[in-house]
């Protein structure tokens, strides 16, 4: 029974390496998903604040870091104690990938107060 399950397992093996190896040659073919696109960038408070501030900080190196080095576009959302660009992305922004978010901490310190009072 082992003789007869050998032969089967090495067709596996090779089939999946051939799939592997030709898989990995087309992954290469293939441009970066941002490659040519912009990303928009939503900071949850007005300009000139420390949140706008750090968020433009790590906007500014994050590009290197992302395959294709897209253009970042900053776009401040105030208003609500942050809570309007959170609403924007979860209900308002497109879910294709080209929106990203820098929330501050406080707003989630705020959230969790309110969640332990209940």
């Amino acid at each position: 029974m082992v003789e007869r399950s050998l032969p089967h397992l090495t067709r596996i093996v090779g089939c999946f390496c051939i799939t592997l190896i030709t898989s990995a040659g087309f992954a290469a073919e293939r441009s970066p998903f941002y490659q040519g696109k912009t990303l928009n960038f939503i900071i949850n408070f007005a300009a000139g604040g420390p949140t706008d501030i750090e968020s433009r900080i790590f906007a500014r190196h994050l590009s290197r870091d992302i395959s294709g080095n897209p253009p970042i576009t900053i776009q401040n959302m105030g208003g609500g104690g942050g809570l309007t660009a959170v609403n924007y992305l979860g209900e308002v922004a497109k879910s294709d990938g080209y929106t990203a978010a820098y929330f501050t901490g406080a707003l989630f310190q705020q959230q969790i107060k309110i969640l332990r009072s209940a």
